[in-house]
């Protein structure tokens, strides 16, 4: 239910020196923007400022907030970017290998847990001739460390992720 909200939002951004600026939804729906919006920045990757050809590649690499383990840690992504022509299609391909690293603490649970994470994110984005995103997937699979130095327990644990995004043709 609490996604039901999503529907009909539409999210607006400036393209700043090949990064997607600020989102911002059509309307308020708090919850829902909680749940969608990194799913909403993942949807776009990252352009050099040349624009994006078949055969091109790039290195990006950047530090931002994410919630991991319900705290909000640094996360380091450095990502290779490589473009092809999709076979059969009149669309490129993004791809993107990211190396995935995190380290920070806790306190959330009562205590305080130290958590270091590390991990892989794949990512293919399909653009059509227009720049529009035709379509994204990737996968994300992150080991995580969990600290708990009060009671002198460390617990292992990985996270994976998946998803699929295809732009739906315009009803007519």
């Amino acid at each position: 239910d609490s996604l039901r909200a999503l529907d009909g939002l539409v999210w607006t951004a400036m393209l700043e020196r090949g990064r997607v600026g600020t989102l911002r939804p059509s309307r308020t729906a708090p919850l829902a923007e909680q749940l969608a919006l990194p799913l909403v920045t993942d949807l776009l990757p990252t352009l050099p400022a040349g624009g994006v050809r078949g055969g091109s590649a790039w290195r990006d690499s950047t530090i931002s907030a994410q919630r991991v383990v319900g705290a909000e840690l640094p996360m380091t992504t450095i990502t290779e970017y490589q473009v092809r022509d999709a076979s059969g299609r009149r669309e490129l391909e993004v791809l993107g290998a990211s190396q995935l690293s995190a380290k920070g603490s806790s306190a959330q649970f009562g205590q305080t847990i130290d958590i270091v994470a590390s991990g892989t994110r794949q990512r293919t984005w399909r653009l059509a001739p227009t720049g529009q995103l035709a379509g994204a997937e990737g996968s994300d699979s992150l080991t995580l460390s969990l600290d708990v130095p009060s009671v002198g327990q460390t617990v292992p644990a990985t996270q994976l992720g998946r998803f699929t995004a295809t732009r739906m043709p315009a009803a007519r």
